[in-house]
């Protein structure tokens, strides 16, 4: 049986599908061992984070040599890993990866990911990302800190431009084999996407389809469209200047919800 491997831009539901697949598949949520996980939520699903503290891959052949390697084989976490890795990092060594994973994608609205990850930041500290007062500010900072950490080749002016940048680079790939989920999907048509899910997996359905709850680091309130209470017109004019090749290959529209 495949692992698993989400991959994901901070803040766009990763945790949510996360959940969803381990609470509604029971081979991804094994038993709980205090102390054995990378990473756990308030669902208590447990993943090993590619991303993790210590864990900064500066190119692909780490990446490779961590997701091939025997270091989890007596771990009860070996079956969902998580990423923010660009397509970049991974585009050397998806193939082999495909071999072993079940890989996902999952992208959001990228002004929900911005509120979001706004405020995720202003919970976590500059050390994380730029902090600022207002969201608006936040789109027109320049990136910061530890989420430096995902550039690759790609030195983005704003964190906008390092959203676009992101989703892009794994939407236009297009990979073969790769599972791409929408966070709207995964919100608004619950029980068609987890069929979806269960397809690509290779599974049986659950008697009793299962929506997690909210997990993850400082959850936030899922609500779809969430951003038209925080963004201003000048705030959408700006974010669309930077992000609109991701909101076009998407579907997103320009418009106010």
């Amino acid at each position: 049986m495949k692992k698993a491997l989400v991959i994901s831009h901070e803040r766009s539901g990763t945790s949510f599908l996360i959940n969803t697949i381990a609470v509604n598949f029971p081979h991804y949520l094994p038993e709980f061992v205090p102390g054995k996980s990378e990473g756990n939520n308030a669902q208590g699903v447990q993943r090993v984070d590619l991303d993790g503290q210590g864990w900064n891959f500066a190119d692909p052949q780490q990446m490779c040599d961590f997701l091939f390697g025997s270091q989890f084989d007596d771990l009860p976490v070996r079956n969902i890993f998580k990423s923010h890795h660009p397509y970049e990092y991974f585009e050397p060594v998806l193939d082999e990866a495909l071999e072993q994973y079940c890989v996902f994608y999952i992208c959001r609205d990228g002004r929900d990911v911005m509120k979001s990850f706004w405020r995720h930041i202003r919970k976590q500290g500059y050390m994380t990302g730029p902090t600022t007062f207002t969201l608006g500010q936040f789109i027109r900072s320049a990136p910061s800190g530890a989420n430096s950490r995902y550039h690759g080749h790609c030195i983005p002016d704003n964190m906008v431009e390092r959203w676009d940048y992101h989703v892009v680079s794994w939407i236009e790939s297009r990979k073969t084999g790769v599972c791409y989920v929408t966070y709207e999907e995964l919100s608004d048509e619950f029980e068609t996407t987890v069929g979806y899910i269960g397809e690509y997996l290779e599974m049986d359905m659950p008697n009793h389809i299962t929506r997690p709850i909210l997990g993850g680091v400082h959850p936030d309130k899922g609500v779809v469209g969430d951003w038209n209470n925080y963004f201003t017109e000048s705030d959408e004019d700006f974010f669309f200047e930077y992000g609109s090749r991701a909101m076009r290959i998407l579907g997103y529209e320009r418009c106010m919800v």
